[in-house]
């Protein structure tokens, strides 16, 4: 008999444990789901993701852009002091310079202004999925380490396909970044 009562009271204390874990997956999963909330309603406003061809026209007009610059920049100044034949190996001092203003431009615009000026011309911005800001840690690795590994090889271009397909519209640069580009909130004209 008191085998019994100790069996009972063992499965007893094995229930209230498990409910008790139940209770605390639930929290969890409430904490996760309240931390998805929180990162929407920081923006007071729904989130539009932008897609793959607001994204394309942003990007021309960002290269436009930044071929002008290298224009002036690597052309200009380096054929005025003389040093547009300079080479080390099979790299130049010009495409070198070149490659500093791009990645500067992408870099520094992103990080200031959150966009480029073609992201500005089109209403789109860079966020941070996990910051409240953009970081010098999320800039450098989505304009840098992912424009390099989309550059580095032909085929490699062909990845800006999945903004297309994914849900948060993200390029595999924004998926190593943590970052998504999103439709700036349009201003309503209020009605005097």
């Amino acid at each position: 008999m008191n085998d019994n009562r100790e069996y009972e009271k063992q499965e007893e204390e094995a229930l209230t444990d498990s409910a008790a874990e139940r209770e605390e997956d639930r929290e969890d999963i409430d904490v996760v789901h309240s931390n998805e909330r929180d990162e929407i309603e920081r923006f007071h406003e729904p989130i539009y993701y932008g897609g793959f061809w607001m994204r394309f026209w942003a990007y021309l007009v960002d290269l436009l852009i930044v071929s002008s610059l290298n224009g002036l920049i690597a052309g200009s100044v380096l054929a005025i002091i003389g040093l547009e034949g300079l080479t080390f190996g099979i790299y130049s001092l010009a495409g070198l310079v070149s490659a500093l203003v791009a990645f500067g431009y992408f870099s520094i615009m992103t990080k200031i202004m959150g966009q480029t000026l073609g992201k500005l011309i089109f209403g789109l911005s860079v966020i941070s999925v996990k910051h409240e800001t953009l970081t010098w840690g999320d800039v450098l690795m989505r304009e840098v380490v992912g424009r390099f590994i989309h550059r580095s090889l032909v085929i490699t271009n062909v990845l800006y396909i999945v903004v297309g397909f994914d849900s948060r519209k993200q390029g595999i640069h924004d998926k190593f970044a943590d970052t998504a580009v999103v439709l700036e909130p349009r201003q309503t004209r209020r009605s005097a």
